[in-house]
């Protein structure tokens, strides 16, 4: 199931949960999509500004990226010390 997220504080903290498995970006041309996948929903944050896109792209917690057709996708980064 999907759920959409609007503010980035609340996409920041659903994605330290400790059901999160992966966080994938798609770039497109007007926007940025943020997905995160927890156990039971696929939670999305779209964004049109690239600049913020490009802040918390960085603010995600580390982890492996892999680029696959403009996704990057980020597997179990989701670690909380």
């Amino acid at each position: 199931m999907l759920r959409l997220i609007e503010e980035i504080k609340d996409f920041l903290l659903t994605a330290r949960r400790k059901d999160a498995k992966s966080v994938k970006i798609k770039k497109n041309k007007d926007n940025v999509k943020f997905k995160v996948r927890c156990s039971r929903y696929l939670y999305t944050l779209v964004i049109t500004d690239k600049e913020k896109a490009e802040k918390l792209k960085q603010s995600l917690p580390p982890g492996t990226y892999r680029i696959h057709n403009t996704i990057y996708i980020i597997y179990n980064a989701i670690s909380v010390v």
